[in-house]
This record gives C-alpha cells, structure tokens and sequence, in this order.
C-alpha cells in the first residue's frame, strides 16, 4: 500500500514511527492526513525527517524541513505537536557534508589529503559531542498526538 491510501479502518493504532520517509513522498500533506486516519486519539506520532542532510534517492527525494516546517505539516493534519528537537549533533552535520565535499573529486589529490584533516576530526567530535543546534541540525524529530476529539 502506498502512504496515502493505508488500508486500514480509521483509529487503528496507538503509535506511529515514520522515520526518513516523508522526504521521500510526493504529497507529504496527503501522507499525513493519513497517518492522523488511522491513529486512534490520543496516539503519538514520532516523525524524523532531514533538515542539513545531502540528498539521497531512494528513489526520489523531494524536500527537507525546517523546524518550523514539520511543525506546520503537522498541525494542518490535525496533531497536536508535544516537540521538536533536533537529532544528531552539530559534528555529525557538518561531518556528512564535508564527507560528500571531499567525496566529489575521490582521485584528486587534495581532496585525498583533506580527508583525514577534515574527516577524522569530524568524526571524532560526532561521536563524543552532545552539542546540538536548531541552526546546524541533520534532522529534526518530532512527536505528537492525535486529540481525543476533534
């Protein structure tokens, strides 16, 4: 079944994960309308989707979102958003579009010698860094709930 047409009756589930999905659907306003569908009230919703993140077809990939944005697609599906924070840290961002930057040119000589000076750096504050950011987030995760009535 494709997101937009679950097929299920209404009030189904208590819970809904959709995690890096809703970049990679052409009407994410119609998805979510579904979701909320078949969401019994007072169910959550976690929803992950990439804000500072490359591109990356699987087979199609259509947007990215700001906290402001995923809010947004939210509310007008009817949830009620708890929160929204960014996920990763800031090293993981900037280590992933470093990590395609150096990737352009693979044979290219200094692209090959950067890679361990940027790189490694980067990834060793990614993986030991608590420091986040609303401006520099890899994606933003949020959770809501589907009200008791409407």
């Amino acid at each position: 079944a494709t997101l937009d047409a679950i097929p299920v009756e209404s009030d189904q589930f208590d819970a809904i994960i959709c995690l890096a999905v809703l970049e990679h659907v052409r009407e994410p306003d119609a998805v979510m309308r579904e979701l909320f569908r078949v969401m019994k009230p007072g169910g959550c919703l976690l929803l992950d989707v990439p804000f500072l993140q490359p591109e990356h077809l699987c087979p199609t990939d259509f947007q990215r979102y700001t906290r402001d944005g995923l809010e947004r697609v939210a509310t007008r599906a009817g949830f009620v958003v708890e929160d929204v924070k960014p996920t990763h840290n800031i090293y993981t961002t900037l280590y992933w579009i470093c990590w395609e930057w150096l990737h352009a040119k693979p044979r290219h000589p200094l692209y090959v010698l950067a890679r361990p000076l940027v790189l490694w750096p980067l990834l060793w504050r990614a993986r030991h860094s608590k420091t986040q950011s609303q401006i520099l987030a890899t994606a933003f995760q949020l959770t809501a709930t589907k009200p008791m009535s409407r």
